[in-house]
């Protein structure tokens, strides 16, 4: 066995440096890899191996994440020439949950021989900055196929390849999709025209997952939960003590309020008339001390004591001072409401909320907290608290 790590230090040890020669080395027969994020910086750095590799009728197999908007529609494109043009020889595919809560994130490149084969892992994505720019490092492990310790790496990353190759559950195999199928296709046209120019771009782009229709987010939240119990370190948001220039609440409508609220931690706010019919529009302010670095939140609403699972709902950021998200359940009820979100104890991101009509005496009692303790971006906008 040989080992080596790739200390990509500053530009030195570069990683697309190691692909290119073993890409280059005649005794490597099959290429295969599994990348969160690909895009064409990091790609054309190993172009001219990579074409070579195949015209030497070898074959590549590539799974990728398109998760988070990282991975970019040059990249996905220059691929899906590379698999027309060699047909049988490259195969690229996605694998994706069809959610930006739980992302595919590995990075491994596995080179096979017909007596060895290389295995390099670690922190490198196959993006400019994986493979060259950025301070990354990954194992680099050749063995052999005829030795007890070669025969078993060799099974293992077969384990994990069938793993992402054939999904197991709870994904399926829609959520393995190659990228010269009418799902691959539908993938590209959900791209952007160019690559992701800035982080307030990219970061509203990720909050539309092109498969969020097929998003298994909350089954693998199901079954997270029954293997390892519910998580723990949850956030706990503070309100912003500046804000608090309003009448204090009389002491009765503080203790009304603090039996609604059950303990829990609370984002309590008007419901006016929203632009869209179901989709609120919360204060950025809020939505950065409730929800802290957010983009996707799992919901459920909660209605006369029960329970429901409504939908995982992204963040939509606007160019005004709101974030908007949807909530079903205010569909069609006369206005102004007021919604209790609460945080799920022992979760980091799922949320229960409950609409509160005005007649009511729950509504009554939160109005008046909202009134005298609640916040305002400006005269006459929502009022909102965080208790």
């Amino acid at each position: 066995m040989d080992f080596k790590l790739i200390s990509q230090y500053a530009g030195s040890d570069a990683h697309y440096k190691a692909l290119n020669e073993i890409l280059e080395d005649k005794g490597y027969k099959k290429f295969k890899a599994l990348s969160a994020f690909v895009t064409l910086g990091g790609l054309v750095m190993i172009e001219k191996s990579l074409e070579k590799f195949l015209e030497r009728g070898n074959e590549v197999s590539w799974i990728i994440g398109i998760d988070q908007a990282v991975t970019t529609k040059e990249a996905l494109e220059f691929l899906r020439a590379l698999q027309l043009k060699y047909p049988g020889k490259a195969q690229f595919k996605i694998f994706t949950a069809g959610t930006n809560q739980y992302i595919f994130h590995p990075k491994v490149f596995f080179f096979e021989g017909e007596r060895e084969f290389i295995i390099i892992t670690g922190s490198a994505n196959s993006t400019e900055g994986g493979l060259l720019a950025n301070f990354e490092l990954s194992s680099k492990i050749k063995l052999q196929k005829d030795n007890d310790l070669g025969r078993a790496a060799y099974e293992e990353f077969e384990r994990v390849w069938r793993q992402y190759s054939t999904p197991e559950e709870p994904l399926k195999e829609e959520n393995f999709i190659d990228l010269c199928s009418t799902n691959g296709e539908v993938i590209l046209s959900s791209f952007d025209d160019k690559e992701r120019e800035t982080s307030e771009k990219r970061s509203s782009t990720r909050l539309e997952h092109p498969l969020k229709g097929i998003s298994k987010g909350s089954d693998i939240a199901s079954k997270i939960k029954e293997k390892h119990g519910p998580r723990t370190g949850v956030r706990k948001n503070k309100s912003d003590k500046e804000s608090h220039k309003h009448t204090k609440a009389t002491a009765k409508t503080k203790a009304k309020a603090t039996e609604l609220l059950d303990g829990y931690n609370f984002l309590i706010m008007d419901i006016l008339k929203e632009t869209r019919g179901t989709q609120v529009q919360i204060p950025k302010k809020a939505k950065k001390l409730f929800f802290t670095d957010m983009d996707q939140i799992e919901l459920h609403y909660r209605e006369a004591g029960k329970v429901s699972f409504e939908a995982e709902r992204p963040f939509i950021y606007l160019d005004n001072d709101t974030v908007r998200i949807e909530l079903s359940a205010i569909k069609g009820k006369d206005r102004p409401l007021i919604t209790k979100i609460a945080l799920v104890p022992g979760s980091e991101n799922v949320f229960v909320y409950e609409i509160l009509s005005k007649g009511s005496q729950d509504h009554t009692d939160l109005d008046s907290l909202l009134e005298t303790d609640g916040n305002r971006t400006r005269k006459d906008s929502r009022r909102w608290i965080i208790k």
